[in-house]
């Protein structure tokens, strides 16, 4: 099984590690998804969903500078 996108910043943070700032968004996805890959349906509930990489507008396109 490969690792799901986030997993590895989450680890890296849980061990102590500084994150970056996209490692922290992915982290945050990760945990915030239940520690999976999926769609982000969190667009008025999460402050990070703008920058989320599972926006279903960001799957395919990247994430959009705002």
């Amino acid at each position: 099984m490969g690792f799901i996108k986030g997993q590895v910043p989450y680890s890296n943070w849980k061990k102590g590690q500084r994150l970056t700032r996209q490692e922290s968004i992915y982290a945050q996805c990760y945990v915030c998804n239940g520690f999976e890959s999926v769609y982000c349906g969190g667009e008025n509930s999460c402050t990070l969903y703008r920058y989320s990489p599972f926006r279903r507008e960001s799957i395919g396109k990247g994430v959009e500078e705002a």
